[in-house]
């Protein structure tokens, strides 16, 4: 069985391929305009999908973190040995990991935001029964994964 994120690893891993081939037509991509290229083409196969469902295989994720690494280490003509942290200071990008978690925060926000007549709204407060049951859902992995990310903080939810 092939799982979901794994498949649109792939395709991020095919797309960047195609990207980085561009300068064998055309020469050397200038850092800027493959960063322009990467958000266009390679970054939505690899944030698709993680406003919903979050990352519980670390396999598969540092498996598409390692496909936005190596386009970058490409790009900006460094070895696969070189720190991460240069790579994300000098393209300007965000690491994958945390990237996911911030649009999953957020779309958390906007869950909570909604006005008392919008259907989301509802929604949730059929979702928070669930958790307030102790069933292992959605906000259950936001906590986890945040204890995991950011060991210094725990996300607090008071009842609704």
């Amino acid at each position: 069985m092939q799982y979901p994120l794994y498949a649109k690893g792939q395709k991020a891993c095919k797309v960047a391929h195609a990207v980085l081939h561009i300068e064998s037509m055309f020469g050397s991509l200038p850092v800027d305009k493959g960063k322009i290229l990467y958000m266009g083409c390679v970054d939505p196969h690899l944030i698709y999908g993680c406003k919903i469902v979050l990352d519980t295989s670390y396999q598969l994720l540092n498996y598409l973190g390692d496909v936005q690494l190596s386009f970058f280490h490409w790009l900006l003509g460094l070895s696969k040995t070189s720190i991460k942290c240069a790579t994300y200071s000098e393209s300007g990008i965000m690491p994958l990991h945390y990237q996911r978690l911030i649009l999953a925060i957020r779309f958390l926000q906007y869950c909570l935001s909604c006005p008392l007549s919008c259907c989301v709204h509802s929604a949730f407060n059929e979702y928070w029964q669930l958790h307030m049951q102790g069933h292992k859902l959605w906000l259950s992995d936001i906590k986890n994964i945040l204890s995991i990310f950011c060991l210094s903080y725990s996300l607090q939810v008071e009842n609704m």
